[in-house]
């Protein structure tokens, strides 16, 4: 219908929640087309959303969730990988489900979080990857450190 069109044109859901609040979508609707005005609408507005930072965080979260791999999520938003493992990490320390165990060996996040031992506050990725002879990438870092921030938190 031509209302829903227009709203989405002025309003540009990125994600399913805010696909849900498009007059004239239901679960079905969304079950059925969300998937694709959404990739429409991020293949439009592009890497420079003016949604802000929360926004760009659910958008990989919600691609994650369709099972994108981390370098089709980088493709499609036409941002770098390493942001998108940035996303992940940032989206695993706020309690998302996200699946750090595939993208991080248990060795390494323990080789990481031993290495803080030795380092000095506030840790920088470089002095950890230094630290470590340069043999852990720096986002298999920022994902072990996630890992630690939330087992943390846990206590």
């Amino acid at each position: 219908n031509d209302a829903t069109l227009e709203e989405m044109a002025a309003t540009r859901p990125m994600t399913d929640e805010e696909m849900k609040n498009i007059s004239g979508v239901g679960e079905r609707k969304l079950h059925l087309y969300g998937s694709y005005f959404i990739d429409a609408i991020i293949e439009f507005v592009g890497p420079a959303s003016s949604h802000g930072k929360a926004s760009t965080y659910q958008v990989t979260f919600d691609l994650y969730q369709r099972g994108l791999s981390v370098e089709e999520i980088a493709s499609k938003r036409q941002i770098s990988i390493s942001t998108i493992y940035s996303h992940l990490a940032i989206l695993y320390e706020q309690g998302y489900e996200v699946a750090l165990e595939e993208m991080v060996s248990p060795a390494e996040v323990d080789k990481v979080l031993k290495s803080l031992r030795y380092l000095q506050e506030p840790y920088k990725l470089k002095d950890i990857y230094d630290y470590l002879g340069e043999q852990v990438p720096y986002h298999r870092i920022r994902l072990a450190l996630a890992y630690g921030k939330r087992e943390e938190e846990k206590r």
